[in-house]
C-alpha cells in the first residue's frame, strides 16, 4: 500500500485514486461543516483529529500510487510534485498505458 517501488497499472491506478479521492471527501466535507470548539473532550474535536489522521493517510496512499504509477512510465517518482501542482494531470496517468515490458523499475504487473 504504501511502497514506492514497482510498478502499478492503469486499471489499479484509477480506482486507489477513486478511493483516495472519495476517503479524503470525507474528512474534507466535515472540516467545512465543523464549528470551532472550545474544549478538548468534545466530540467534534475527535472527529476534527480522526479527519486529520484520515487525511494524512489518503494522501500517503495516493501519493505512494502516483509514485508507482510514474514508475510505470520509467518516469521518477520525483515528477509526483509536478503532478500536484497540475491535478488535471491525473487524467493522463489514468489513461496513457505504461511501458511494456521490463523497465528501470521491473516487471509490468
Amino acid at each position: 500500500m504504501f511502497r514506492l517501488n514497482g510498478r502499478m497499472g492503469r486499471l489499479s491506478y484509477f480506482f486507489t485514486s477513486v478511493f483516495c479521492w472519495i476517503l479524503l471527501g470525507f474528512p474534507a466535507y466535515y472540516f467545512w461543516r465543523a464549528e470551532t470548539a472550545v474544549n478538548f473532550f468534545v466530540p467534534s474535536v475527535l472527529f476534527w483529529a480522526a479527519g486529520w489522521i484520515i487525511m494524512i493517510w489518503g494522501i500517503a496512499w495516493l501519493w505512494s500510487a502516483s509514485v508507482r504509477r510514474l514508475h510505470d512510465f520509467n518516469a521518477s517518482g520525483f515528477w509526483v510534485i509536478l503532478l500536484y501542482l497540475f491535478p488535471i494531470s491525473i487524467i493522463v496517468l489514468w489513461l496513457w498505458p505504461g511501458t511494456q515490458g521490463e523497465n528501470l523499475y521491473g516487471m509490468r504487473p
